[in-house]
């Protein structure tokens, strides 16, 4: 009884009309007249419903509650009072279920927000006092309890830590972390007390992005749901028309009460709603965050898929293989070269700049002081070592040598079938550092899925080198190669795809091409804050066979919402006409308008249930020659 009043409680409009039978059906059974009660209250929801769809239609949507409005007032007209107010419960109860599923079909999606760090533990002798996440400041040190969120994005100052990231990642067993490595915020320590030192503010953090994405996709509203309102449209003027036929013909008004009960326009307010939510928590169930339920729609049409290459394609962790010495007058060995490039590079976050600075890291080399640091997105990044008072490059190749006095020394492109680093100083050429990426084992299955799926073109998009693209794209069967792109090349290419587009990447630079594209898909855990969000979509665990589950989803998603919404205004006809012979009391028609909604929503549940043909993302490890 408890849960019954609470349900009331949080449904007030079907409260008010289950408590008006409760108290109106005795006191007719009494012998007591309550035609006059019963009216009033139905031209009391009526009067409701109009000022909603006023200010709807105010909003610049179409209104669909006009049948519902225009069912109420003909059925008190005809004293049909008890119909009427079945018509009350049936809306009532319509938006008390739809409210309802869509709790349920977000419950994935919502524990990312129940679940938001508020709080961190500041050291304080030998213990901590705990202030607001939001007061935390980069570099601030931090104390992370066993069984805490991580509060914030961080560095691990602690020998090891192991954390449960299945919140992010949806990965089921914890990882291991050694001092140094970066920690998500939202994940879980699962050991001991560790030590975090914060790299991002708390709005910044990973955890706080998603959630951002989550409030996105809750608040938003499809493309389908739009073409239900337009639906409705030629369904309510049919609908008005039979009503006014039937009563023209027969000169019985009952009988356009009959017809206009079961014309009721719920089957189209609550089935496609329904249907994508439950398709944005099953999405959702599997690791892929979609920031708007439109996104959906999107994802069923597409005709172009564009990847980018390092981090997308491949793992994105190359490894150094050479290291190329030329003469010159600053540096004499291999060792003060990539001292060199890991103090401009560790200010970088790119796949590459990473990969020198952890084996400057492996060999002891520490990275010299550096200032005036700036990054170009696609090319590279310079800045001043006070040891060498000289501007210092180190990028692509091509970029690098725009500034050297004597480019004769430079190597041709062609020289290496690598991922090549250049470096100069002062404008003179320094040296090569060579690297190798891998292919994700993933790809090659991913692509073959694609194609059997009827995706007209896939293309490469990518800022490498084209023999390095070529080397590549001939490894895993992609033909159309676009190389050493610019961010602003890429959006260009892209436009040049047959549409609707749909990009795949992973950096900084992806950036604007996630943005033009009609579909931006991020791979989250190992993207970069820009990267996501300009994306639609987020994969938060990291298998690139995650953008065929998400096709897959979008597909399925607007078909079950096209069969619920055919479903409903199929019945409905049907009732209509039944309705108009006269022989399907008001009442009775009223009562089968709610199971035609009943039907509607379990069909749109459809969307979030998992089905026998869902392919499986392969749990591929990473390659031990790249660990």
């Amino acid at each position: 009884m408890k849960h019954f009043f609470k349900t009331l409680k949080t449904y007030p409009k079907l409260g008010f009309i289950l408590f008006t039978f409760l108290i109106l059906i005795p006191l007719s059974q009494l012998g007591y007249n309550v035609q006059f009660p019963a009216t009033l209250i139905a031209l009391l929801i009526a009067a409701l419903l109009f000022w909603g769809m006023i200010k709807e239609l105010l909003s610049g949507a179409i209104g669909i509650d006009l049948l519902a409005i225009v069912a109420i007032c003909v059925t008190t007209a005809v004293s049909q009072y008890w119909a009427a107010l079945v018509v009350c419960l049936m809306l009532s109860g319509g938006e008390a279920l739809e409210e309802y599923v869509a709790r349920r079909a977000q419950r994935e999606l919502t524990s990312l927000l129940e679940g938001a760090p508020k709080n961190a533990h500041v050291p304080q002798g030998k213990s901590y006092r705990t202030i607001p996440v939001d007061k935390v400041e980069i570099g601030q040190t931090l104390i992370v309890l066993p069984g805490e969120l991580i509060p914030i994005d961080g560095i691990l100052r602690s020998p090891q830590a192991v954390i449960d990231e299945s919140s992010l990642t949806g990965e089921t067993f914890p990882v291991t972390h050694n001092m140094g490595d970066e920690l998500k915020s939202g994940t879980v320590n699962t050991t001991s007390v560790i030590k975090l030192e914060a790299t991002a503010l708390a709005r910044h953090s990973q955890y706080q992005s998603i959630v951002r994405m989550v409030k996105a996709a809750q608040e938003s509203k499809a493309p389908v749901v739009r073409l239900a309102d337009r639906v409705s449209v030629p369904f309510t003027i049919y609908s008005l028309l039979l009503a006014g036929a039937v009563w023209l013909v027969t000169g019985e008004p009952i009988r356009a009460a009959q017809v206009l009960v079961v014309a009721t326009p719920c089957p189209l307010l609550l089935a496609a709603p329904v249907a994508f939510l439950a398709g944005m928590n099953r999405a959702a169930g599997k690791g892929i965050i979609v920031k708007d339920s439109g996104t959906l729609e999107k994802l069923s049409k597409i005709s172009s898929i564009a990847f980018d290459k390092t981090g997308t394609l491949t793992y994105g962790k190359p490894f150094i293989t050479e290291i190329k010495l030329e003469e010159n007058k600053f540096v004499t060995t291999e060792r003060q070269l990539l001292q060199i490039a890991a103090s401009i590079e560790a200010y970088s976050k790119h796949p590459l700049a990473k990969a020198i600075t952890q084996a400057a890291k492996n060999s002891g080399i520490k990275p010299l002081p550096a200032k005036t640091i700036r990054e170009l997105p696609g090319s590279g990044m310079s800045g001043v070592i006070e040891k060498y008072s000289q501007v210092i490059r180190v990028g692509r190749p091509q970029w690098v040598k725009k500034e050297i006095s004597s480019p004769q020394n430079l190597p041709t492109a062609e020289q290496y079938s690598q991922i090549q680093v250049g470096i100069s100083c002062g404008g003179q050429f320094l040296g090569i550092i060579k690297l190798q990426d891998e292919t994700r084992r993933e790809t090659t299955q991913t692509l073959t899925y694609l194609k059997a799926m009827e995706i007209e073109n896939l293309t490469m998009l990518t800022g490498d080198r084209l023999e390095n693209a070529r080397e590549i794209a001939a490894e895993i069967g992609i033909k159309d190669i676009r190389a050493e792109l610019t961010p602003a090349g890429k959006v260009k290419q892209l436009q040049n795809l047959k549409s609707p587009t749909l990009f795949i990447g992973d950096g900084l630079n992806d950036a604007p091409v996630l943005a033009a594209a009609e579909v931006g898909i991020a791979l989250g855990q190992s993207g970069v804050a820009a990267a996501a969000e300009s994306a639609d979509v987020v994969i938060m665990n990291d298998n690139l066979f995650s953008v065929v589950h998400a096709l897959q989803i979008g597909k399925e998603t607007m078909r079950v919402a096209k069969e619920a919404i055919g479903i409903g205004i199929g019945l409905s006809v049907f009732l209509m006409f039944i309705g108009a012979t006269g022989i399907m009391p008001t009442i009775i028609g009223a009562l089968a308008q709610e199971i035609i909604d009943l039907v509607c929503i379990l069909w749109a549940l459809k969307a979030n249930r998992k089905h026998s043909n869902d392919l499986q993302v392969q749990k591929i490890p990473f390659p031990t020659s790249l660990a």
